[in-house]
């Protein structure tokens, strides 16, 4: 009896053992299960955190884009507003040259106006010369000395008429230092400058206009 209790303990022990080691053959096959799975997830981690990573970078390099074509946009719009007032500024730049190249133009007109005046002043003094030249040949021809003509220094060599205190004729001293009478000098005015009829030279007239020219008082009391 008691080898058959001993037996029945021995199959017991064996079936243990048996269930025992088909439930750790189990254990171990979902443990390699949980471990395949366990990759897969660490797998798909380092996947997501990669895509993470990239997503990360991807959208610092937009931000950056962004932000330079913010500042490239804010450039341009200065450029843009830089170079508007340049081109305004060049538009006046322009206009003004025009004016002066406008006024210059109207100052050669007023001078080629004063050229045919001392043309025909210089013509008219050459015949006023060959005048005096001839009344010269018949006073020394004549002898007269009480001719009543007055000497050519105290006449004005533009018009041949002597020089008096009144106003049209008085004696008027240019900054050249040639003389002319009042009346003549008022013909070479243009624009406030007086032109010298003999050597051509232009002065600007100061205040009193022609009756600001200084008087030859050397003539008058001669």
């Amino acid at each position: 009896m008691l080898d058959s209790w001993r037996k029945r303990n021995a199959e017991k022990e064996e079936e243990r053992e048996e269930v025992v080691a088909k439930k750790s053959k189990t254990t171990e096959k979902k443990i390699e299960e949980l471990k395949v799975k366990l990759k897969g997830v660490e797998k798909s981690l380092d996947e997501t955190c990669n895509n993470i990573t990239n997503t990360i970078r991807e959208n610092s390099m937009m931000r950056q884009r962004v932000h330079m074509s913010f500042r490239n946009s804010r450039r341009a719009v200065q450029m843009k507003k830089e170079l508007t007032v340049q081109v305004k500024k060049t538009a006046r730049l322009d206009e003004t040259q025009k004016l002066k190249i406008e006024k210059m133009e109207r100052k050669l007109d007023n001078f080629k106006e004063q050229d045919e005046v001392y043309t025909e002043a210089r013509e008219k003094t050459v015949e006023n010369r060959e005048k005096w030249m001839e009344q010269l040949d018949n006073i020394q021809n004549n002898d007269d000395e009480t001719s009543e003509e007055p000497p050519s220094w105290k006449t004005c060599e533009i018009c041949a008429s002597p020089f008096e205190k009144l106003n049209g004729r008085i004696p008027r001293v240019l900054k050249c230092g040639h003389t002319i009478c009042t009346d003549c000098a008022e013909h070479f005015i243009q624009n406030g400058f007086v032109r010298c009829p003999y050597d051509r030279q232009i002065f600007k007239i100061e205040n009193g206009g022609i009756y600001g020219l200084p008087t030859n008082r050397v003539l008058l009391n001669m």
